[in-house]
């Protein structure tokens, strides 16, 4: 009998292996000198929380996914809440004239443009959330985006509005920051928490755990290789743990 959602039960010899991408290396100078870059750019904030508290997404600026709603939610806060927030887009993409014309007004909207590996790599270390606004999709709800990893990997929740694989496994781990999608009240709800209770060191501590277990290529790759080495031996059923969320 098949599963409910139109695939195969699992089997014995079934296990999910996610795919993970590779941190680029950063040299520690080159890493030093783009934090004092983003010192300079968006003052002296880090997950300590002073302020402004800082949310990033990374990616491209691609009409397929719900950047115009975050922009527009953050265009709803108040002068303070403004001041309290920076929201940072590092990418390149078809919305990018839309987003220059609706943030225009905004100080706590910074559109960086693409940025290097240092740059992106000091951002996030001084983050307090990452922003996955991805719609829910088939593709989306069945896999898990690489921003998952990339987020959870540097330690920060995750503020989105999709549901399914990621969204499960966000929630099970208390690490999900949700808003609706395509709904710019709603991203101005969700911003104005973050700004009154940003994440708890042992929140980014969970986070990078969590991303080390699930995203790490260094361990995913390996155990997936000894996965296939048990499968080649004749009449084998593996007995190794999976790798799911």
């Amino acid at each position: 009998m098949g599963s409910r959602c139109g695939w195969p039960d699992q089997g014995p010899n079934d296990r999910a292996f996610h795919l993970a991408v590779s941190p680029s290396p950063v040299d520690s100078e080159a890493l030093r000198q783009a934090g004092d870059e983003w010192t300079a750019q968006l003052g002296q904030a880090d997950r300590d929380h002073r302020p402004p508290v800082i949310g990033c997404f990374v990616g491209t600026y691609s009409s397929r996914i719900d950047l115009l709603s975050i922009v527009d939610g953050a265009n709803l806060l108040g002068r303070e809440q403004r001041q309290a927030l920076r929201i940072v887009i590092c990418g390149k993409g078809d919305l990018e004239a839309e987003l220059v014309a609706r943030s225009a007004d905004n100080t706590a909207i910074i559109l960086a443009g693409w940025q290097s590996a240092p740059k992106i790599a000091a951002l996030m270390a001084r983050s307090s959330f990452g922003i996955l606004p991805y719609p829910n999709t088939p593709d989306f709800l069945a896999s898990f985006p690489n921003k998952v990893g990339e987020y959870l990997m540097a330690g920060l929740p995750v503020m989105t509005g999709l549901a399914g694989a990621t969204g499960d496994l966000l929630n099970r781990h208390e690490l999900a920051l949700p808003y609706q999608i395509g709904d710019a009240r709603s991203v101005a709800d969700r911003l104005s928490a973050i700004i009154g209770a940003p994440g708890a060191p042992e929140v980014h501590q969970r986070a990078a755990d969590l991303g080390a277990e699930h995203f790490n290529p260094g361990r995913i790759y390996p155990a997936f290789a000894d996965w296939l080495e048990q499968l080649a031996k004749p009449n084998a059923v593996p007995s190794m743990e999976a790798l799911t969320a």
